[in-house]
């Protein structure tokens, strides 16, 4: 005698892309000038593209994906850049690094005292935690302390610690390189060569 179970496998619905920390630094001059670049740490489920819209007044200058040169394009409300799936693992999906680097006029020239708003790119993702470094023209400082509004003296590591480095830290992505490249690997159950890329990255 035997038995029989059938099993009815639903996945929870979930957003298509997810932000874990989008981070900015900015960086403004006297003239009103300003570069921004956002390194934003993507776990992407079944979206096709990130949808970046930049402020008034900023262009896009690069984009990376994953450490490499990506194909911008646009479809007139925002500049897309092309995602790949994020890898599996049994704790998860991983996330890889979304670099935009962008230059423009951010605001008039600044005066003796000066107050504005800094206006940041939106993206077509839900964000769990955003961070923003702002460097202001030589020879300014700002007024707000730590605890005023959002202003903080030091970020929290939090989550986006990965392989012992922050991120934005260049090593980070050379590091989630080696893994996936590890994982891609072992994948193919070349486990000598994922044993490499496993040793490098330690």
């Amino acid at each position: 005698s035997g038995s029989l179970s059938l099993l009815r496998f639903v996945p929870v619905s979930g957003p298509a892309t997810l932000v874990d920390v989008a981070q900015w630094t900015a960086a403004i001059s006297e003239d009103g000038r300003m570069l921004l670049r956002g390194v934003l740490q993507v776990r992407n489920d079944r979206g096709a593209f990130l949808r970046v819209r930049a402020p008034e007044g900023l262009t896009l200058l690069s984009a990376q994906v994953s450490g490499e040169t990506a194909r911008v394009s646009t479809d007139g409300e925002g500049w897309l850049l092309p995602l790949a799936k994020s890898v599996e693992t049994v704790e998860g999906q991983l996330s890889f690094p979304v670099e935009v680097m962008l230059l423009g006029d951010s605001a008039t020239r600044w005066q003796r005292r000066h107050a504005s708003t800094l206006s940041l790119p939106r993206v077509d993702a839900e964000i769990a935690v955003t961070r923003t470094i702002l460097h202001l023209p030589p020879g300014w400082t700002s007024r707000l302390g730590p605890g005023d509004g959002p202003v903080v003296r030091d970020f929290d590591a939090g989550d986006s610690i990965t392989y012992g480095l922050g991120v934005g830290d260049a090593r980070a992505t050379e590091a989630d390189a080696l893994f996936q490249n590890a994982v891609a690997a072992w994948m193919e159950n070349d486990f000598d060569q994922a044993q490499e890329e496993l040793d490098e990255l330690a």
